[in-house]
């Protein structure tokens, strides 16, 4: 049961995470103006309010699944113990980073600058996420390197996710020039963030399967929810090209825009089961490391 806990309060910080850091920068990216629509500040506070407290029940949650019970796993000494890892001070600058983000986004102005604000402490709350994952535990002399590659693969995967899901609201209510000029930028930076995903990703996969544990993506848990996270990713490259080199021009051509808003609240969906795969499969030893 506990289990269950950590692996949705992992989940809900992802998507908080990748929220306020993805829609962020989408609605500053894509949008150009300081003004954001009417759903953007809920979307956002919505995020950095889902990860701070997500972070902080999330660390008691991990707490009491290491302790063995939630007695244990209560006591001021589990709990100190916990924040004396580097597992427990990341999840306390997570929910640091949201209830900052909370703030500025309730107290900032809306002509200022508390976009870029929110979506510089999603980022760090999102570059965090690396120390819930197996990089951090890695030893001897690529550990940095994979612990690098770690952070890069979660800021990546925030960057697009959380832009999709901006962009799946975006879609409902703006007009055809505002969404060809979002479509357009939005593809722009989609190259090089898949190719980060993609390239950090292998790099993952290298420590922690490794070409002589390849048997072990179909014969592990680990492994298989990896593959399910593969087919997920595919998807939605095959739903970002449908975008850009279709749905883009037959929106150019005056077309109604319903394939393009059931394209990207397809894609954003999908973003969001990799996350809950991630969430599940972290929590897993993986074929290199069993």
């Amino acid at each position: 049961m506990i289990d269950a806990a950590v692996i949705v309060l992992r989940l809900l910080q992802y998507v908080g995470g990748s929220v306020l850091f993805g829609s962020a920068l989408f609605l500053i990216y894509a949008l150009r103006r300081r003004v954001s629509p009417g759903w953007g500040r809920p979307l956002l506070l919505g995020g950095a309010v889902t990860l701070a407290l997500a972070a902080l029940l999330g660390l008691v949650a991990q707490t009491i699944a290491l302790a063995g019970s939630v007695e244990l796993g209560l006591t001021a000494e589990s709990l100190r113990a916990m924040l004396g890892t580097s597992l427990g001070r990341a999840a306390l600058a997570r929910s640091a980073a949201g209830g900052l983000a909370t703030a500025a986004l309730l107290v900032m102005p809306e002509r200022t600058s508390r976009g870029a604000v929110a979506g510089v402490l999603g980022g760090l709350a999102v570059a965090s996420f690396a120390w819930m994952g197996h990089g951090a535990a890695s030893e001897g002399p690529g550990a940095t390197v994979h612990l690098l590659a770690d952070m890069i693969h979660a800021l990546a995967a925030g960057l697009w996710i959380g832009g999709l899901v901006g962009f799946a609201l975006l879609v409902r209510s703006a007009d055809r020039s505002t969404l060809l000029g979002a479509l357009h930028r939005f593809s722009a930076i989609g190259i090089p963030v898949v190719a980060l995903v993609a390239a950090s990703g292998l790099v993952n996969a290298w420590y922690m399967i490794g070409p002589h544990h390849l048997a072990g993506l179909f014969t592990t848990a680990y492994g298989r929810l990896l593959v399910l996270k593969l087919a997920a990713f595919g998807a939605m490259l095959a739903f970002a090209a449908a975008n850009r080199w279709r749905h883009t021009e037959a929106l150019a051509r005056g077309v109604s825009k319903a394939a393009v808003r059931s394209s990207l609240t397809a894609e954003a969906l999908l973003g969001i089961v990799v996350l809950a795969l991630v969430a599940w499969f972290g929590m897993l030893d993986p074929p290199g490391l069993a």
